[in-house]
């Protein structure tokens, strides 16, 4: 059974705050599937995600997050979202490593470095951390 794409207006609206790139970031890790190369994952969110319209393009979301996630105050992003940001942008890279999300955040490695300063390591926790809250 297909469902419809999910639709979104542009591609800065998905990055338009860190917690619309996580909640979009969810979107693309429901389209992962081990198995499949990396070729596989490009088909399948071409055909489960429109941008204005038009199928999904990754070169289009990395340019435009690269640009809005600039203006990000990374001090006021809770802990949580950071952390979810970071897992995810990490498994989608490990699934295709073209689609290379953490280079293009700008902040990135900061905000891994913040949240390790704070005793949570971003690269051990694999799920949701007691206590934190996004």
């Amino acid at each position: 059974m297909s469902r419809d794409p999910v639709a979104y207006g542009s591609y800065r609206e998905l990055v338009a705050t860190p917690e619309d790139h996580v909640a979009f970031l969810r979107v693309v890790a429901e389209h992962i599937n081990g198995d499949d190369d990396a070729t596989m994952l490009y088909r399948r969110l071409g055909a489960a995600v429109k941008v204005a319209g038009k199928p999904f393009s990754q070169a289009s979301h990395m340019l435009a997050l690269e640009d809005v996630s600039a203006e990000w105050d990374i001090e006021t992003i809770p802990d949580a979202t950071q952390l979810e940001l970071i897992q995810l942008s990490r498994a989608i890279h490990d699934a295709d490593p073209g689609y290379n999300v953490p280079f293009f955040t700008v902040g990135m490695e900061y905000m891994r470095r913040q949240l390790h300063e704070r005793g949570i390591d971003a690269d051990r926790h694999a799920g949701p951390v007691a206590g934190l809250e996004p």
